[in-house]
C-alpha cells in the first residue's frame, strides 16, 4: 500500500509541476531555446595626459547554438515592439556613423576648396568638427543593444518556459 501511495504521489507531482521531456523533445527544445550570454566590452579614452576606461556589460543572443541579432531575439520571443525599437536603434547608429562621416568629408573638402573665402570655409570647418562628434558617437554605439542584459535574460526565461510547455504537450 505504501508503494502504491508513493507512486501515486510521484505521478501527481509530475503532472502538477511539469513533465520531463523525452530525448527527441529535448533535442527540439535545445535547438529552439533562446539564451543571452554576457560579454564584456570597454572603451578607453586618452586625452591631455589622462587615461580613462569605461566598461559596459553587453550580451549576445542565441537561438539554440546560433548567434542571432537583438531584433530577431525579441521577435522570436513575441516582443514585436522591442524588436522594432532594436532595429531603429541599429539604424540610428548607422545613420550617425555614415551620415557623420559623409558630412565630415564633404564639409572638409568644401573648406579646402574655398580656403581663401573665410565666410564659406569657417562654417564648413565647424560642420566638419561637429560631424566628427557624430562619427565618434556612432562608433561608440556599434554593437550595443537597445535592451539591457537583465531584460534579455527575463525574456529568454519566459520564452523557454512557454516553449518547454508547448513541446511537452506534443
Amino acid at each position: 500500500m505504501k508503494v502504491f501511495f508513493a507512486l501515486l504521489m510521484m505521478f501527481m507531482v509530475i503532472v502538477c509541476y511539469g513533465q520531463e521531456l523525452t530525448v527527441d523533445q529535448l533535442k527540439l527544445y535545445n535547438r529552439q531555446r533562446l539564451s543571452a550570454e554576457p560579454r564584456q566590452s570597454g572603451i578607453g579614452f586618452l586625452g591631455q595626459g589622462t587615461i580613462s576606461y569605461s566598461q559596459t556589460q553587453q550580451w549576445t543572443a542565441y537561438k539554440g547554438t546560433t548567434i542571432i541579432q537583438e531584433p530577431e531575439f525579441f521577435r522570436i520571443a513575441g516582443f514585436e515592439e522591442d524588436a522594432v525599437a532594436a532595429e531603429q536603434h541599429g539604424q540610428f547608429t548607422m545613420t550617425l556613423l555614415f551620415g557623420g562621416l559623409a558630412s565630415c568629408v564633404v564639409s572638409a573638402l568644401v573648406a579646402l576648396v574655398f580656403q581663401d573665402n573665410y565666410i564659406i570655409a569657417m562654417p564648413c570647418v565647424v560642420v566638419s568638427t561637429v560631424s566628427i562628434g557624430a562619427v565618434y558617437a556612432g562608433i561608440g554605439m556599434i554593437g550595443r543593444q537597445k535592451a539591457p542584459y537583465s531584460m534579455a535574460l527575463e525574456v529568454a526565461d519566459n520564452y523557454n518556459a512557454r516553449l518547454k510547455r508547448q513541446i511537452s504537450y506534443k
